[in-house]
Parts: structure tokens; sequence; C-alpha cells
């Protein structure tokens, strides 16, 4: 019997390879929004040490003042990283809808191709019975006989 040969297979690997793609494109999203939420906590500790100092006993009305601009542009900061980070999480849940569609994909001709490979399986196995069992009644050598007599005449 020739062997097993799932036809869809070169159709399997490209969704394989998309599906790979799609979750290289996830993750390097989800690194993206995690870099952005790192800085929104350094931003927000470095506003708390900031407010902190801001009244301290040996700052002059000037410093204060200082301190309040610093605090000011810290916040605006954190509103752009606010945004940044809003529009990151939308193109993460777009790469993860995108990895699972292509993940759906794939999984589908896996299916289909072990589908496939378990009816071939139950052929190969049949065929292998009759063999065995044609061996062991000897009809080939039966019709191996007949063939070869009908040759000599």
């Amino acid at each position: 019997m020739k062997r097993f040969r799932f036809n869809l297979q070169k159709i399997l690997d490209l969704r394989a390879h998309r599906e790979q793609d799609a979750e290289i494109e996830l993750g390097r999203a989800m690194v993206r929004l995690a870099e952005l939420e790192g800085r929104l906590k350094a931003l927000a500790e470095e506003r708390f040490r900031a407010a902190a100092g801001r009244f301290a006993q040996s700052n002059s009305a000037e410093d204060m003042l200082s301190y309040e601009r610093y605090i000011t542009r810290l916040d605006f900061q954190k509103e752009e990283l606010l945004e940044e980070a809003a529009v990151a999480e939308l193109a993460v849940n777009e790469k993860r809808e995108a990895y699972l569609a292509a993940s759906r994909d794939r999984k589908i001709l896996d299916k289909l191709g072990e589908k496939r490979f378990g009816e071939y399986r139950k052929l190969a196995l049949r065929e292998e019975v009759k063999i065995v069992d044609d061996a062991a009644s000897g009809r080939p050598l039966a019709e191996e006989a007949v063939s070869l007599a009908g040759a000599d005449a």
C-alpha cells in the first residue's frame, strides 16, 4: 500500500505559518503594552516623590513652584502614556483575535488530516488482514497455479 499523503498539507503548512506570524505579532503588541505600563508605573512613582518633596522645609517659594511645574509636566506625560496604552490595548485585542482566527483555521485542517489518516490506517489494516488471511489459506498459490496453467495452454 502506498504511503499516507495528506492532499491539503501545503495549505496546512501555510496556515501554521500564518498562525506563528500572528502569535509573534501578538507577542510584540503585548510587549509594547507592558513597556507602556512599566513607564506609567515609573512615572507614578516619580510624581509621588515630587509631590512629597514639594513641601520640604528647605524649599523656597521658587522651589515649590518648580516642583509644581514638574508635577504638572508629569501629569501631562501620564495622560499621553494613558492614551498610548489605550491604543496599545486595542492593538493587543486585534492581534489576539487575528491569532485566534489563524489558530482556528489551522486546527480545522489538523483535525481533517487526522481524520484522513485514521481512514488510511483502517484501510491499511484491512488490506494487511486480507494479505495475512490469503497467505494463511494458500489462496495466492492457487491463483498463481491457475495463472501458470493458463499461460502454458
